[in-house]
């Protein structure tokens, strides 16, 4: 899926639910861009590297010889079905910011974990950045608690699959 694809998905509400999360900088160097539809099937992107990075060599062409992409498509779990629904069935609200205040206006550099979530509720779309500042305490509502729940246990099912798949390319930390 080009990145123009990923943009009209956004445009065209051609999604309930997304998450987008970046390894940042690590050795792992992966990325998941993760979109469930109205019927409940996903679309997977999965990019990572072969092996471990050698960030001596970053800069050389050498490290792009390992880059993979991979496209996923399925039926989405049915754990994380489950829960989107009695998200989707039940009233929704999110804050419009869950930023520690001291973190507010500060520049986030682009070498971090990056993590964040949409999802279209018929209450409107809400999003979530849970990269740098994020302050977990202000998590109180139970539709918050159960939004949290639902992009943990996405994010867990999508640890599962890629350390898997990563090791048929021989990629071992």
């Amino acid at each position: 899926m080009t990145y123009k694809e990923i943009q009209n998905k956004f445009d065209n509400s051609d999604f309930i639910f997304y998450y987008h999360y970046f390894y940042g900088f690590s050795e792992k160097l992966c990325s998941y861009t993760f979109f469930i539809n109205s019927n409940f099937n996903f679309d997977l992107i999965l990019n990572f590297h072969e092996k471990p990075i050698d960030f001596s060599k970053v800069l050389s062409n050498d490290i792009r010889d390992y880059r993979r992409e991979l496209y996923l498509k399925c039926k989405t779990p049915e754990a994380i079905r489950h829960k989107l629904k009695y998200i989707l069935d039940n009233p929704f609200e999110l804050k419009d910011s869950y930023l520690k205040k001291s973190e507010i206006g500060k520049y986030s550099s682009s070498d971090t974990v990056n993590q964040s979530s949409y999802i279209n509720h018929k209450n409107g779309k809400f999003s979530i950045n849970l990269g740098d500042g994020f302050d977990r305490n202000l998590i109180i509502t139970n539709a918050e608690i159960d939004f949290m729940d639902l992009v943990m246990l996405v994010h867990k099912w999508l640890d599962e699959i890629s350390d898997d798949l990563m090791k048929y390319y021989g990629y071992t930390e």
